[in-house]
């Protein structure tokens, strides 16, 4: 009777041991499956990297509508905050931005946020100039890797920062007016990207 309740007690540890191991089988799977989804194929070659900047169109067609309708909180709300790109929308988040914090700043500084059209229509030549950048960029490091850069409109602080969607760049506080402000800070965060690439994934 002792033998059979050993074999018995024996038995079961060892199918325990087998569903302990196929457990963490099972989550090792998972981590490396949902790792493999997660992390973004960007490219490592600077004529594929994108410089986004559909946010800064999506302003300026709102700060137009604002011409003609006084609700300011609402036109921007609509035309521009539902609107984000993914790195606007990781902007707002970090930022705790705001329509109403972006009326403030447009009424603080009306004549910078006149200034964001005149930016946007040298945007080809700003993408050209990017690109070239990101060329003297790989000679330097030749395992970089080129996330999307956003440009994007914000309430006056003028923030630069790297995030997992790539660079995020408000323009409206120094770099509509001296193109190598921007080139900086693109730069800048790149490289932070580039050292915090392996924390996120």
């Amino acid at each position: 009777m002792s033998d059979h309740i050993l074999l018995s007690q024996s038995i079961l540890n060892t199918n325990l041991k087998i569903m302990k191991y196929s457990i963490i089988f099972i989550l090792l799977a998972l981590i490396i499956s949902s790792s493999s989804i997660a992390q973004p194929n960007y490219p490592n070659k600077p004529e594929e990297a994108k410089l986004i900047s559909i946010d800064l169109k999506n302003f300026i067609n709102a700060y137009n509508e604002l011409q003609i309708n006084s609700d300011t909180t609402e036109v921007l709300k609509t035309k521009y905050f539902d609107l984000a790109t993914p790195g606007l929308k990781e902007y707002i988040n970090r930022f705790d931005l705001t329509p109403n914090a972006l009326k403030k700043a447009i009424k603080n500084n009306p004549e910078v946020y006149a200034r964001i059209d005149h930016f946007y229509s040298k945007i080809s030549q700003t993408e050209q100039e990017y690109i070239g950048e990101l060329k003297e960029y790989q000679n330097i490091l030749q395992n970089a890797v080129f996330p999307p850069t956003y440009l994007l409109v914000a309430d006056y602080k003028g923030i630069a920062q790297a995030s997992k969607f790539g660079q995020l760049v408000s323009v409206e506080k120094k770099c509509i007016d001296d193109p190598e402000v921007l080139k900086h800070a693109i730069i800048h965060e790149l490289t932070h990207f580039q050292q915090v690439m392996n924390m996120w994934f």
